[in-house]
């Protein structure tokens, strides 16, 4: 039965935008029990690119998570927090939400309390407020390059812009800074906020002393630049 699910899971990850109807009635209808023991792999198809496919895995997910809550909950609530947040599109993160607000709903709201407390305590324990930042800033450096890169040619196009005056340019390079920047600004607050809580150990009030005005002044010098 498994192999039977996996190449089902195959066929209607290639093929499933072509007969929808056909996918749609049979992954309403679809017994649970041959899909709980790929759980990874529905997962790791919450990412495909299309519409279609992603909303039909997620129901399906949700479907098991009403019968066998355990086998859903965790990976559904690590889902939520590692996801990339794509600059336009929060899609994939929206559907670990409603995995998790259907499990909620099913009666499942202690479970998913429990598990995001262990979790929390967990990434407390294992991976230090210094190091997440690290990796965020590593992961934003490409991005924000090419983002710069891009601010620059644009404020050149507007001073080079005769036709308009001096308080339209500054409204428009305004315009333009915020527009390509907010979501860089956006990540190290999330980060932030993530952070600005009591510290619970010797480590995280060594962290507060050291980075958290130093952080405070570098987003208020983003959003105020």
């Amino acid at each position: 039965m498994t192999k039977i699910a996996l190449r089902l899971l195959h066929v209607f990850e290639n093929y499933g935008i072509y007969i929808v109807r056909v996918y749609r009635e049979g992954f309403a209808n679809t017994p649970i029990s041959p899909w709980e023991k790929i759980i990874p792999q529905l997962f790791t198809r919450l990412d495909h690119p299309e519409p279609f496919v992603q909303d039909q895995i997620c129901s399906l997910i949700c479907r098991i998570g009403i019968i066998s809550p355990h086998l859903i909950v965790y990976p559904a609530i690590v889902g939520i927090s590692t996801a990339t947040v794509a600059y336009d599109n929060n899609d994939t993160r929206c559907l670990y939400q409603n995995i998790i607000d259907s499990l909620i709903q099913s009666g499942s709201e202690m479970l998913v309390k429990e598990i995001q407390k262990m979790i929390s305590e967990l990434q407390r324990v294992t991976v230090l407020w210094e190091e997440t930042l690290l990796n965020k800033l590593t992961q934003l450096q490409g991005e924000t390059d090419k983002r710069f890169a891009r601010l620059k040619k644009e404020n050149e196009r507007v001073n080079n812009n005769n036709q308009l005056t001096k308080e339209e340019k500054d409204d428009i390079i305004k315009n333009n800074y915020n527009s390509l920047l907010k979501p860089v600004i956006h990540i190290i607050e999330s980060f932030y906020n993530e952070i600005n809580n009591e510290p619970q150990n010797d480590h995280e009030r060594w962290f507060h002393q050291n980075y958290k005005e130093i952080l405070e002044e570098a987003i208020n010098n983003l959003k105020d630049t």
